[in-house]
């Protein structure tokens, strides 16, 4: 059996838990997986000495760490993060998170600001346009490039957002990790 059918059969039987305790199972049985593949093992034989997942599965509902697999019950005891990480993490945050995110959050706040004005503009501009006379049709094709350039940059503006939340998550992910396990 491989990682993937293991990983995604003992998902499948851990769903009566409640989604983070399930995540943070298949994350030590997947780091667990890639630790003995390193080591030179197989998918199939970390997966046999695993034993069947149903098994495993019950054995993490029941919360009975002495019925787990012998390799799992070595791992079970968590083991406070070096302190090195942890200072790696506040420093890391400090000078280089905090500033890359402030950067970003400054990005979005600009281009939404540049939307509102933009919009804000390009309404005041159509209470005007009728007393251009002559210069009508160049008003006009502004207006439409305008609300072109309206949209252009509301576009940037929510992918830019959705970048940053997603990196953020991850980015805090990655922290808890690092803070939780070191290195």
């Amino acid at each position: 059996m491989t990682k993937a059918e293991y990983l995604k059969l003992l998902s499948t039987d851990l769903s009566c838990m409640p989604y983070g305790e399930v995540q943070d199972i298949i994350d030590e049985i997947g780091s667990h997986f890639d630790t003995a593949i390193e080591r030179g093992k197989t998918e199939d034989q970390i997966a046999v000495e695993l034993g069947d997942v149903h098994e495993l599965a019950k054995s993490y509902i029941n919360i009975t760490p002495n019925k787990l697999p012998a390799v799992l019950r070595e791992n079970s005891e968590k083991k406070p993060a070096p302190k090195g990480a942890r200072v790696f993490v506040i420093l890391f945050n400090v000078f280089v998170g905090a500033p890359i995110g402030l950067w970003w959050a400054a990005i979005d706040i600009a281009l939404v600001y540049a939307f509102v004005s933009n919009l804000i503009f390009f309404i005041a501009r159509w209470t005007m346009i009728s007393d251009l006379g002559v210069y009508i049709t160049p008003a006009v094709m502004f207006q439409i490039s305008s609300f072109f350039g309206l949209l252009v940059i509301l576009v940037l503006a929510y992918f830019g957002i959705r970048l940053l939340i997603k990196a953020l998550s991850s980015y805090l992910k990655w922290n808890r990790k690092l803070w939780v396990k070191g290195f």
